[in-house]
């Protein structure tokens, strides 16, 4: 069943079936948010019997605005450290990233 939740003010949207399964999770480049990916993420997990987890990150789509319009040189550094606390929030053992 496809859920969807906030977590630290990112929207999330998700198909957590099985902890043992390897589990989708959809990145996308700074423009993109969930809505883009349309249907993608749940039709090649379910070819896969995977799970999946497509998330908006702060800033984009339906997640939290951010706190400044200006990035600093550490911008990549935080996103990369806020997927690990998704990664451990949703008890992902086997993520697969997929996109850029």
């Amino acid at each position: 069943m496809i859920q969807t939740s906030t977590f630290e003010g990112h929207y999330i949207v998700h198909e957590l079936i099985d902890p043992q399964l390897p589990t989708l999770i959809f990145l996308h480049d700074s423009l993109g948010c969930v809505s883009l990916w349309r249907d993608f993420p749940q039709q090649l997990a379910t070819n896969l019997q995977y799970n999946y987890l497509v998330y908006d990150r702060i800033g984009y789509g339906q997640s939290a605005p951010m706190a400044s319009p200006k990035r600093d040189q550490y911008y990549l550094y935080h996103e990369a450290h806020q997927l690990q606390k998704i990664i451990a929030a949703y008890h992902i053992q086997q993520p697969v990233l997929f996109g850029h």
